[in-house]
């Protein structure tokens, strides 16, 4: 015996294994105020939801409340639906202070106490 599904009901099974397979991480964009979840990052962009409004210009990555970088972007396109983005450009964020010298990389990291 065959099993006949029509092909909206096969959309919206592949849509929602899509939606379950997606991994359930912490990585977010945010565009102003609005945050939108990013389903898989890639070195050269990155993918959200099908759904999500469309994103132009300057926005920041986030991993939880942990800002990563600031981002150019750009539409590339659609992945099996979802929103598919480059990056134009992307800083990353620097978390100690800006050093205005040259570190020497043989520079030793610490110093044992003379007793």
């Amino acid at each position: 015996m065959e099993a006949y599904l029509s092909d909206d009901v096969l959309d919206e099974l592949s849509r929602t294994r899509r939606k379950s397979d997606a991994p359930k991480g912490r990585l977010a964009v945010h565009a102003g105020d609005a945050v939108h979840r990013i389903i898989s990052l890639r070195e050269d962009g990155f993918t959200v939801a099908e759904g999500t409004p469309l994103l132009r210009g300057h926005v920041e990555l986030f991993d939880g409340p942990r800002r990563l970088a600031d981002c150019l972007i750009m539409r590339s396109g659609t992945r099996d639906g979802d929103l598919s983005y480059d990056f134009k450009r992307i800083t990353p964020v620097v978390t100690g202070p800006a050093a205005d010298f040259v570190r020497d990389e043989a520079a030793p990291v610490g110093y044992i106490p003379a007793r």
